[in-house]
């Protein structure tokens, strides 16, 4: 009985989530390792270095700015700085390089779930959120590996909980702990704000009195955060000498993201579309069609062969998930939901939530992408992924018929991540031959 009540605990959920998503992350760490040296994989690294994804551009970066040197300023430095502790504490080894986005990552799952029970106080949608989130291998690879994301994530996720409690001066300190970890988390803060404006209209049946509302806790949050953004950068900015006030640092990061434009001469909208320089975008439509799927990035895939087949011991790979593709269900059924529920003055939490941070953290990649013709990437759908789960979840969890297609969905998932998991040994890959899966 003790057991059972345990597995109610969303705390206990929670950590059990994250002690086991860092197990499993500790347990693959290094692999793959360099076999060559820290100082032959500064400038341009070479495959022989390790690195997986983007690692190529931050593990340098932190050894650069361990010597002193300011780089990679188009980013805040927070993601790259715990980077920097990792190698003190661990060594300038891939244990080094990954530990803080590992923990930090795995946390961030915990940190979800807490927020999926306090949104529902539903212990289905908790499991729910634990095992989809948890076996994600587009969220698990990022969050495996020395890149922004991890620690961004996390932050966001607290924040987030601790807003959607009341608890608004405190998310605001942590909140712009992530935009200093990842610019992009500026969108989760725009989903909050809102989310603010629906729930606040749903209690006061008042446009008015709603963005009054909203007003008093944009004033709560906002200062504090962009305080502690400012104060960080320009921290930075002192200590290495990279700009001589925090504001020109942040004209730098806006000037060089609004840059990065594609441009293309072959289209298939409104899917993708072919750069000049010959590379697929993959714009947001086709990272939730199951029709005209993106392609899956290789993070890091090595391919090993015997001369009659070939296999893949490693296998990082940025590939989606199938339950992505409810989100075509649930943004349409949570927004009738909504508005529903808003005219009938029924209390909307749960669907303001969800229709609020899919707006924010994937519907803006649809005005990045598509009217300014910025370049996106699969892997930003991770932040969108909280509210599809808790959403997908609240769907479907009463129901004899519903219940069942959920667990078919959470047990599909689970195969899937069996099949992608990135390292592979001996065992996982006869296993895949004999069922005749990638391998």
């Amino acid at each position: 009985m003790n057991v059972v009540k345990m597995l109610e605990d969303p705390r206990t959920i929670a950590i059990l989530t994250t002690i086991v998503l860092l197990t499993l992350r500790l347990l693959i760490v290094n692999y793959p390792s360099p076999s060559l040296p820290p100082d032959q994989c500064i400038d341009q690294p070479k495959s022989e270095c390790g690195f997986i994804f983007d690692e190529y551009y931050y593990v340098p970066a932190a050894r650069k700015l361990m010597a002193g040197e300011a780089v990679n300023n188009e980013h805040p430095p927070l993601s790259k700085m715990m980077i920097v502790m990792g190698i003190k504490l661990f060594g300038d080894n891939p244990l080094g390089w990954r530990f803080f986005p590992m923990l930090l990552s795995s946390m961030a799952v915990g940190f979800l779930v807490m927020l999926a029970w306090h949104l529902t106080r539903r212990y289905l949608v908790v499991w729910v959120a634990s095992l989809l989130l948890g076996a994600d291998m587009m969220l698990f690879n990022v969050g495996s590996i020395a890149v922004l994301d991890g620690p961004a994530l996390f932050f966001t996720a607290l924040a987030a909980l601790l807003y959607i409690r009341s608890r608004f001066t405190s998310s605001a300190l942590i909140l712009s702990l992530a935009i200093l970890a990842k610019t992009s988390s500026l969108f989760t803060y725009l989903g909050l704000l809102l989310y603010s404006l629906i729930t606040g209209y749903g209690e006061k049946h008042s446009w008015r009195e709603a963005l009054q509302n909203l007003l008093h806790i944009f004033e709560r949050t906002s200062i504090p955060t962009m305080a502690i953004v400012l104060a960080g950068l320009a921290a930075y900015d002192l200590s290495l000498g990279a700009f001589s006030n925090p504001f020109a640092h942040l004209d730098y990061i806006l000037t060089y993201h609004s840059q990065l434009r594609y441009s293309c001469v072959e289209y298939n909208l409104p899917f993708r579309c072919v750069d000049r320089s010959g590379t697929v975008v993959d714009l947001p439509f086709s990272w939730i069609s199951p029709i005209l799927q993106f392609q899956p990035m290789p993070f890091n895939v090595q391919t090993v062969s015997d001369g009659f087949r070939s296999w893949h011991p490693i296998a990082f790979w940025g590939i989606y998930s199938p339950y992505w593709w409810t989100t075509l269900v649930v943004v349409p059924v949570m927004l009738y939901q909504m508005i529903a529920g808003l005219r009938a003055g029924r209390t909307v939490t749960i669907e303001a939530f969800v229709i609020s941070w899919l707006a924010s953290n994937y519907g803006i990649y649809y005005i990045i992408g598509y009217l300014f013709s910025r370049w996106v990437y699969p892997f930003y759908f991770i932040t969108a992924l909280p509210a599809l789960v808790i959403g997908l979840a609240t769907m479907l969890e009463n129901g004899a018929f519903s219940r069942s297609v959920l667990f078919a969905l959470v047990a599909a998932q689970m195969i899937w991540a069996f099949i992608y998991f990135p390292v592979r040994s001996e065992l996982h890959l006869e296993i895949l031959r004999i069922l005749n899966l990638p391998s």
